[in-house]
């Protein structure tokens, strides 16, 4: 927001600041593909798209067996902001198990093995280029296989063991070394 787009476009346009600082927006895109490269099939995130998880394990389902992200974050000033975005382009090559190369205008750009390894990054700031090789993989990671089913089981589950605390008695537990209630009516 702010940023790609103005929310409320209608009636916050009409605050000038806005208007100056957000002079045009984008609309979302109806689909996407990978793009055939050489012997693979790239998939890509555009700037802020790669902390969306299910953006990128929709590249990889569709076949993409390397990804990339392109982005300027200038917009973050020198803060903390720019490493935290190259951290969720990392987490986001974990997350799939697929190879990803980053390139950042004013950011941290880099490759990142599938399993988080940094093997080249040129810092903030700084020109620079590299030449890499991948090791690419047939083999889907249980991420981008039940996508976020595995968090709605874990949030179900949450929710039971909150509802069961609320609705049922605790239990007590029994003393070290001490018979339970129920050995000793049958003693």
């Amino acid at each position: 927001p702010f940023g790609e787009y103005v929310p409320l476009e209608t009636i916050l346009r009409k605050i000038k600041p806005i208007s100056r600082a957000v002079p045009g927006g984008f609309t979302a895109g109806t689909s996407s593909n990978p793009i055939p490269f050489a012997r693979h099939s790239l998939g890509g995130a555009i700037c802020y798209e790669v902390v969306y998880p299910w953006i990128v394990r929709a590249e990889v389902r569709k076949g993409a067996d390397l990804l990339f992200t392109l982005t300027n974050d200038s917009w973050y000033g020198t803060a903390g902001a720019r490493r935290q975005h190259w951290q969720a382009a990392v987490f986001r090559a974990v997350e799939t198990g697929t190879p990803l190369v980053r390139a950042a205008i004013t950011g941290i750009s880099g490759v990142v093995s599938p399993i988080g390894e940094s093997s080249q990054t040129i810092a903030p700031d700084q020109a620079g280029s590299f030449v890499a090789d991948f090791a690419v993989s047939a083999r889907r990671a249980p991420a981008v296989v039940v996508g976020d089913s595995l968090l709605y089981v874990c949030v179900l589950g949450l929710l039971a063991a909150i509802l069961r605390s609320r609705v049922l008695p605790p239990r007590k537990p029994a003393a070290d070394g001490n018979p339970s209630v129920a050995e000793r009516k049958l003693s």
